[in-house]
């Protein structure tokens, strides 16, 4: 590939993976607006289905989040390579750090439902 269909590569990657992450916070905001609105007035079958939903939804862009940056970090290698003084500056680790917020904004939106179910205020 050339500089500038990796280049244009890369940014298309950039904006999908942006676009998902839009996703993700879309799928939290709306099950902590559900939590907290209709929390305690949910039967369990709504409930159910509801985190289920949104385990899923959520689950799912976090795994197309992985797969993106991924294809991000193998764009940018390949940038890289094709020219070595190109200014991207992208460092290692932001995968795992992207993947390990969001599981933990999950974790934290089910615990948010089960405080509300139990009728804590704290």
């Amino acid at each position: 590939m050339t500089e500038y269909e990796l280049v244009d590569a890369l940014n298309s990657t950039m904006s999908l993976l942006l676009s998902t992450l839009v996703a993700y916070v879309s799928f939290v905001s709306a099950y902590l607006i559900v939590a907290y609105m209709a929390g305690r007035d949910l039967s369990k079958q709504q409930t159910t289905i509801v985190t289920v939903l949104f385990i899923f939804g959520a689950g799912l862009t976090i795994f197309a989040l992985w797969g993106l940056s991924t294809r991000v970090a193998v764009t940018v290698r390949a940038l890289y390579a094709a020219n070595p003084d190109y200014p991207v500056a992208f460092g290692t680790g932001y995968r795992e750090a992207l993947v390990i917020c969001c599981s933990m904004g999950l974790i934290a939106s089910l615990q948010f439902m089960r405080k509300i179910r139990q009728g804590h205020k704290d």
